[in-house]
Formats: structure tokens, sequence, C-alpha cells
């Protein structure tokens, strides 16, 4: 059984508060950057690990943030419904592509050449666009039933096939760039009963991970879909069902912990995932990180092996928290982090934003 994590916690920046709300945070590819975006209307670049502030800008984009493979280029998207890119480290706007999506775009990701930039709306569409211009490249209208909660690439074939979930409850697998969809798995009559907010792969390139929004850890084998784990954890533990829904989930760069944010009160639960010998998931932690509710949780992409140490940082409504945590993980080999693309905001993440 792996060791409980050693839970520590320290403000990192308190007053002012950065956000108001932050609704996203996302570390560059080698872990000297983080990006933060608020429901404020501001994205923000920090330097790390003392968090230092390299810039801001005001932007409407501010639902989700993400790096370029190379750190170059940072894209944001939002309730705005344009996707935008910007220079980093100044944060300079290099281009902007309005009216991306018939409404809020959700998500986006970077293949992983860096060619393209996958984007999923409230329309329930799946746009690819090229990274240097914003040009169109193709448009699956109705992908999903609903919203649309995770992007994730298989690192595995070259970013030539990546994912998606949503409120359908359904996993998709699409190809790029034709955005042909190439299997689906639909959930059974007695599984997955909430949405499905979040998708991503173990360093195995073949064992997909998928939550839910009652916290229901899945793994499916592909290319066959083969299911390989079910397990329901507890992400109420705070009383009523509506503050319990998980909110936000990552997996860490070696896709052995999972971390999972739930709740109104910022809950954060640190989780064991393998697939060998046989899949699992065996829960380690737990603790609150905020006196209020949470919007954002990501892993830090390197771990230091010497002290086998992985970093968690969270954020709520008016303070930053980091967590650190011994990792059960040993011989870390450095591998960049496939996170967990998080996940459904209630009704009030639409209120923060105005």
């Amino acid at each position: 059984t792996p060791p409980e994590p050693h839970l520590s916690l320290h403000s990192l920046a308190k007053d002012p508060a950065p956000h108001r709300c932050t609704n996203h945070l996302e570390f560059s590819p080698a872990g000297g950057l983080l990006a933060s975006v608020g429901s404020e209307a501001t994205i923000r670049l920090w330097t790390l690990p003392k968090l230092r502030e390299l810039a801001h800008r005001p932007d409407s984009s501010n639902k989700h943030a993400a790096f370029s493979p190379s750190a170059e280029v940072l894209a944001s998207c939002g309730n705005d419904g344009a996707i935008k890119l910007w220079l980093v480290p100044s944060l300079d706007l290099r281009a902007v592509r309005e009216s991306a999506h018939a409404g809020e775009v959700r998500r986006l990701a970077y293949a992983p050449d860096g060619a393209t930039i996958i984007s999923c709306g409230g329309d329930s569409a799946i746009r690819i666009w090229s990274s240097s211009a914003l040009t169109p490249m193709g448009l699956v209208e109705g992908a999903h039933s609903g919203n649309i909660f995770g992007i994730a690439f298989r690192p595995a074939d070259g970013g030539r096939t990546f994912v998606t979930c949503g409120a359908d409850r359904s996993i998709k697998r699409w190809a790029t760039p034709t955005l042909a969809m190439m299997s689906s798995i639909k959930p059974r009559s007695n599984t997955r009963v909430r949405p499905c907010v979040g998708v991503g792969f173990l360093p195995d390139n073949k064992t997909m991970v998928t939550v839910t929004a009652d916290l229901c850890i899945c793994m499916h084998e592909l290319p066959g879909h083969k299911l390989l784990l079910e397990l329901r954890g507890d992400a109420e533990g705070e009383g009523r069902e509506a503050q319990g829904e998980v909110r936000r989930a990552a997996l860490s760069p070696d896709g052995k912990l999972l971390a999972v944010q739930s709740g109104r009160a910022g809950r954060v639960q640190i989780w064991a995932v393998a697939r060998d010998p046989v899949a699992n998931a065996t829960f380690l932690s737990s603790f609150h990180a905020h006196a209020t509710r949470s919007s954002a949780v990501c892993f830090a992409p390197l771990i230091k092996a010497e002290t086998d140490v992985v970093e968690v940082k969270s954020c709520g409504f008016n303070s930053w928290v980091s967590s650190a945590a011994n990792s059960p993980v040993k011989g870390f080999r450095g591998a960049l982090a496939t996170p967990l693309w998080p996940m459904k905001e209630v009704e009030e993440d639409k209120e923060e934003s105005g």
C-alpha cells in the first residue's frame, strides 16, 4: 500500500489576491512559468518557484488557457467566444479569433507537435485551428449532446487522435486533422450517472482515465476500450450533493497520482493510480486547502526525484495555496504531464465572471 502523503500548506500570495476567483491554472511544459486565469477577466503570468508576476493583461477569455509545447505562446478562451494567442513572457497579443464558437469556449488543447489547437464550446462543437494564425481547419457540430468538459491528445500516436468527454456522459475518440470520429464509449445504464468531466492518459499511452462529477474513476484500454477499472469514490463529504461535485482533476506528470478537487469548501483528494499489475486507484489523503470555494488544481510538471516530492497547486476565492506531498512514486524519469482537463463549472462561476 502506498504511504500516505505528508501534506504541508503554505500561502504563496494572499494580499492582494491575484484574482477574485481563479478559474484555471496552467504550468508551462518545463515548469518555470505558471499562468492563471481569473473570473474578473484578467490573465497573469508568474515565475516559479517564488511566484513573481511577470505580466498581466485584461482578458475576457476567462475559462481556460494552455501553453504551446515550446512555451512561447499561451492560448486562452472563455465566455466571450474568442480564442486568443499571447506571446510569452510579455503577454503581448499575437492573434485573435472572434466568435470561435457560438457562445463560450470552454476548453482548448495544443497538439503535441504544436501545429494545431483543438477547442470545444458550450455549443457542443469541436473545432481545429492552425496554431500560428488561428485559421479554421475543421468543425464537428453536435460532437456531444450538451457541454464538452474535457479534451486530451493521446501521446502515443503523436497527436493523430484525441478524446473528448462531456455532459452526455460519453467518451469519444477523434482523428486529426479530419475530425472523423473513430470510436465512442457510451455510458452503461448503471454507471456514470453524472457528467464525465475529465479525461487523460497514463504514461503507457494506452490506458485512458476518466473522472465523473460524482467521482467515478474509470480506466479503459485503447484501442478496444476494454474496461479495466470502475471505482466510485466519495466526492461529497460536505453535506449536500451539489457541494460535493467534482470540479477539477489532474494527473501527476508520471501518471501515478490523481488530484481531485470537489465542493465549495476547497476539498482536495489525492489518489494513487496504476495500470500494472492490475488497474487500481487507491485513496491516499484529503485536505481542505481553502476556506471558500476552490476552482483550480494542477500538478507541477516536474518532480524532484531526490526527495520524491510532488507539488499540487490550487486556488480559491482569495488566496493561493500550494501543498507539498511526499510522493509514493519512485524512479521518476521527468515525463511531462498529461492533465485531466477540468471540469464542470457550477452556476456560481458564471456569476463571478459577470
